[in-house]
């Protein structure tokens, strides 16, 4: 996420696993967490549920940046916890411009 901290956002990290995910956002280190699912994947689905089940990530700030843009997927993911959601490809600046919206609401 280069261009977050060229952006002055701190402490970003990318994980690649779900385990990691909870872990990493339930330690309270973080603002918010950008997740880049694939849908067919029920590991997404998962970690989604889970930081949405679990309370100390409950209304932890969660964007969605994915390559799935159909309405179905959109709503999917509203439905599942998300507060916003980016369709792939995305202009770099709306994504600082979304994650800064995030962080001014908690």
């Amino acid at each position: 996420m280069g261009r977050l901290g060229r952006e002055g956002l701190r402490h970003i990290k990318q994980v690649t696993d779900g385990a990691t995910a909870v872990s990493e956002v339930s330690t309270g280190a973080y603002s918010m967490c950008i997740l880049t699912p694939s849908w067919r994947a029920s590991t997404a689905v998962q970690l989604l549920t889970k930081l949405r089940s679990t309370q100390a990530t409950s209304s932890f700030p969660i964007l969605l940046l994915t390559s799935l843009g159909k309405e179905k997927d959109i709503a999917r993911g509203f439905q599942l916890g998300a507060d916003d959601y980016l369709v792939k490809p995305f202009s770099p600046l709306e994504l600082v411009a979304r994650v800064r919206i995030s962080l001014r609401k908690t």
